[in-house]
């Protein structure tokens, strides 16, 4: 063999040892507890543990540490070091740490992503087991699968915490990486706000979701995601700034409509009751200046049909104050209705200039004074660009 075809077998060996260890580290840890159970199933319990924990190593898809596996791990000083290790340790060698919390701490401390734990409750003849898979990094518990054991033969045990197994491994979370957003933009899940980072993925679990980001000042954005474990998704998603002319044209239809566009739910509510008031007013006064009008052609009526000898003075002064009565009240409603229109009209053209202009954000306003006396209003204005940045 030559030096050459030497060589080329030891960087190919290299290449390929490279990767398979890759692999192995890219693996996420998982934390096997002993499941817990009475004493008379205490044999029983050891046995499904030990079948749960050889079924997750044959799935290829951890570093499992069963909790021996841990005690090692602990007192090697792996765990970080801000971690209570003592207490850890305690209460693992004591097989106290069954709380969610408690778990997702150790999780934390052996740098695992996911705890496992359980129980065995029953008789021999049928025990149900009730495993429990923790996220560490959300602590929550992720996946709850149950079985029955009955006879409690080996191979049954065996077969049941494969099957377990599985129905974890169906559970683990899926990665979904959003970009294009600013950093403090909101994110909801399925129409429930969620934590986001922008140097964090996601972790939803397995399934169909809906994602949709808002910031704002900004309009919303959605996407649609099938997440699996193993298979990260990517999603840009991109901010529209709304604008000022969308503001105006809603505000121009229905009164502080685009203030709650732009985010101004109290101005918006103000210039709707308002111009509802107004625009009411001014419905009234219109009917109540119709009435009046009619009042005083009847008046009018019947003062011009008073004529004869038999219409004494006191007749013709009494039809004549009836018609300037209703004269006046004609008059008077008419100024009324007016008042009313002109308010609306005017409140209205406020409305949609404001909804156009704005107000500025009275919180980047400071006044600074200057040496003489004399004082100057500073105003801080930031330039978003179209993702909102």
């Amino acid at each position: 063999m030559s030096l050459r075809s030497l060589w080329c077998l030891v960087v190919i060996g290299a290449f390929f040892w490279g990767s398979s260890s890759t692999a192995q580290v890219s693996r996420p840890r998982i934390g096997v507890m002993n499941l817990e159970a009475e004493a008379a199933n205490a044999q029983l319990a050891r046995q499904a543990t030990v079948a749960l924990t050889a079924a997750l190593v044959n799935t290829r898809m951890f570093e499992v540490l069963d909790q021996s596996g841990m005690v090692e791990e602990l007192l090697k000083g792996i765990a970080r070091q801000h971690v209570q290790r003592e207490q850890l340790l305690e209460a693992l060698r004591g097989e106290a740490c069954t709380e969610t919390q408690c778990l997702a701490d150790l999780g934390y401390a052996l740098e695992a992503r996911f705890m496992v734990t359980g129980n065995l409750t029953g008789t021999q003849r049928s025990l149900m087991v009730a495993v429990r898979l923790v996220d560490v990094y959300s602590t929550s518990i992720i996946a709850f699968p149950t079985r029955t054991i009955s006879g409690g033969a080996p191979g049954t045990v065996n077969s049941i915490m494969a099957e377990i197994a599985a129905d974890l491994v169906h559970a683990l979370p899926g990665e979904v990486h959003l970009f294009g957003l600013p950093a403090d933009a909101t994110v909801f899940v399925d129409v429930k706000r969620v934590a986001w980072r922008e140097d964090r993925p996601l972790n939803l679990a397995p399934g169909r979701h809906e994602i949709s980001a808002t910031r704002r000042g900004f309009g919303e954005a959605a996407t649609t995601v099938d997440v699996e474990y193993g298979a990260p998704v990517e999603r840009q998603l991109a901010l529209e700034r709304k604008r000022a002319l969308a503001a105006m044209g809603r505000s121009l239809v229905i009164p502080g409509l685009g203030q709650f566009y732009s985010e101004r739910p109290a101005r918006g509510a103000f210039y709707l009751v308002f111009e509802l008031a107004a625009l009411g007013g001014a419905g009234y006064a219109v009917y109540a200046n119709k009435a009046a009008n009619k009042d005083y052609d009847d008046a009018k009526a019947e003062y011009l049909d008073l004529s004869g000898p038999s219409v004494t003075v006191a007749q013709l002064d009494a039809a004549r104050k009836k018609m300037t009565d209703a004269y006046d009240r004609a008059r008077s409603t008419h100024q009324i209705g007016l008042i009313a229109v002109g308010a609306f009209v005017g409140l209205h053209l406020v409305n949609v200039l404001d909804a156009w202009i704005g107000f500025p954000d009275l919180s980047n306003v400071r006044i600074v004074g200057r040496p003489g006396g004399a004082s100057v209003i500073e105003m801080r204005i930031e330039i978003a660009g179209r993702d909102g940045r």
